[in-house]
């Protein structure tokens, strides 16, 4: 069989998975309402990652602090998730080794789910703290 992405691709495809392929080579799909990116890496095959991008949009300096106490807090309890905020969108991503793109097949949905208890975590802790974030961004807000 094939290693390729777009062999991931059809995989996905025929697991029931709607996904589509980018011009980079990484595979887009949603599942549970919750968009997802699954980055591969063309120079490197064995180093892919899957992301949740954009949870959650900053609007304050205040709300910065707070994100990224949050953010470190899940980076340091939860195994492989990293949380990362960028222009002040919050996304959160497992980056994994496998012996091949296919291998994720194997463990897509729990890493998927481990996403999602990330997103929780964050989204409670945020809303939670009385600089709690007021604006959302993305595909991915409240729907997890």
């Amino acid at each position: 069989m094939n290693n390729t992405p777009s062999s991931l691709l059809e995989q996905l495809q025929a697991d029931g998975i709607s996904a589509t392929l980018d011009g980079d080579g990484d595979i887009s799909f949603t599942q549970y309402g919750l968009s997802y990116l699954l980055c591969l890496d063309p120079a490197d095959a064995h180093f892919s990652g899957l992301m949740l991008p954009r949870v959650w949009q900053v609007t304050s300096p205040a709300q910065v602090s707070q994100a990224l106490a949050v953010i470190n807090d899940i980076n340091s309890r939860l195994k492989l998730v990293k949380g990362i905020m960028d222009k002040g969108q919050v996304s959160f991503i497992i980056e994994l080794w496998l012996p091949d793109p296919l291998s994720w097949r194997d463990c897509l949905a729990r890493a998927r789910d481990t996403l999602v208890h990330a997103v929780h975590l964050f989204v409670d802790a945020m809303e939670n703290e009385p600089e709690g974030l007021q604006s959302p961004a993305g595909n991915n807000t409240h729907q997890v």
